[in-house]
């Protein structure tokens, strides 16, 4: 596979056919998600998969421009951040840790310790929402990548009213906040911008080297 060859083909695609994501395609897109980086790998968001058109319909009442790809992909993600993390979560990580590590969970108490240390560094909660966000765009930008490497087409979205997406899908009873959306499915013939070549900054005025 030439990776930027699909990077290319890729765009945030408008109009969606009604063809529908495989099992394999759609777990493969998830997953991409969920193996992403985060910082200190603690992963301070859920991924929400909506699939039902009566939920889809009234969220698209509440997206910016070309609604209509919320109702009509064929899956939508919600990329819901933690309103807030404490220490039980970072203890809860530390766990899950060792489970997976198959090491006793007193093992990683520093790692616990220092968890908890980037937990309570954060200067107000507008800071701690902030590093949150960062790290649900670094899981969109592994799952767009993802997608364009197994010819799946996706839009990233961030025009919507959030507090709606978050009343709809009942995000605060998780206390989770909608930090960003995106579409997936298959590019329809009829888009416009299906023939539009991508631009970019050429490399040469993009890149900087020291």
């Amino acid at each position: 596979m030439d990776i930027i060859k699909q990077l290319n083909w890729r765009y945030a695609v408008k109009k969606f056919t009604d063809e529908k994501l495989s099992d394999i395609q759609l777990n493969t897109v998830i997953e991409s998600v969920r193996l992403s980086p985060s910082g200190a790998g603690l992963q301070p968001y859920k991924l929400v998969l909506v699939e039902d058109h009566d939920t889809r319909v009234l969220l698209g009442e509440h997206s910016f421009a070309n609604k209509e790809k919320v109702v009509n992909a064929s899956q939508l993600l919600v990329f819901a951040i933690y309103q807030n993390l404490d220490s039980a979560y970072a203890d809860a990580y530390v766990e899950l840790c060792a489970k997976e590590r198959g090491v006793p969970v007193e093992v990683l108490a520093d790692y616990g310790a220092m968890l908890k240390t980037v937990l309570d560094n954060f200067s107000s909660e507008a800071e701690y929402l902030s590093w949150a966000k960062s790290q649900a765009y670094l899981a969109l930008g592994n799952m767009l990548t993802t997608c364009a490497a197994i010819g799946v087409d996706a839009c990233p979205m961030e025009g919507f009213v959030t507090e709606k997406y978050d009343e709809i899908l009942k995000l605060n009873e998780r206390n989770l906040t909608t930090a960003v959306i995106a579409n997936l499915g298959f590019r329809d013939e009829d888009d416009i911008f299906i023939k539009m070549k991508k631009v970019r900054w050429p490399q040469e005025e993009f890149l900087v080297r020291i």
